[in-house]
C-alpha cells in the first residue's frame, strides 16, 4: 500500500475549494495587492498611544522572564536565578495590569469639566449637582 494507491484529485462530484487569496488578486501586478489602511496619529489620544505602548513593553519583558526563568532552573540547574526571573515576570505582569486598570478608571471616570458644563451628574440621577460657589451659599 503506497502513495499511487490513494486518488489524491478531487472528484467530479466535489465541489471546488474556496480561495481566499481571489479577492486579493490583481492582475496587474505580479503577486498579491494587500489593501492599505491609512489611520492619522492625532485620531488617537497620546496618553492612550503612550499607556498602551508601556504596557506592551512591561508585557514582553514580563514574558521574557516567565518563559527564560524556568528554561534557567531546568537547563543550566540555577534554581535562585530562574525562580527570581520567574518572579519578576509575574509582578511585570500585575504591574502592567495595574496600569491598565488605572488607565481605565480614569478613562471612564467624569472629569470636574464634565459636571459643571451641564450641572448633572453623568449617572443622571436628575439631581442637580452643586458647585463650589453654591455649597458655600447654602
Amino acid at each position: 500500500m503506497g502513495l499511487d494507491d490513494f486518488e489524491l484529485e478531487p472528484g467530479a462530484a466535489e465541489p471546488d475549494e474556496w480561495d481566499p487569496e481571489d479577492d486579493l488578486h490583481d492582475p496587474d501586478a505580479d503577486g498579491l495587492t494587500v489593501p492599505q489602511v491609512s489611520t492619522d496619529e492625532s485620531d488617537v489620544d497620546s496618553e492612550l498611544v503612550r499607556t498602551f505602548w508601556t504596557i506592551v513593553l512591561i508585557c514582553n519583558v514580563a514574558i521574557l522572564l516567565v518563559s527564560v526563568g524556568p528554561m534557567l532552573w531546568y537547563f543550566l540547574d540555577m534554581a535562585r536565578e530562574g525562580l527570581a526571573l520567574v518572579l519578576g515576570g509575574l509582578v511585570l505582569f500585575g504591574l502592567a495590569y495595574r496600569r491598565y486598570r488605572r488607565f481605565e478608571d480614569g478613562a471612564s471616570a467624569p472629569t470636574e469639566a464634565d459636571t459643571e458644563t451641564d450641572g448633572f451628574r453623568p449617572e443622571s440621577t436628575g439631581e442637580r449637582s452643586t458647585s463650589p460657589s453654591e455649597r458655600e451659599e447654602s
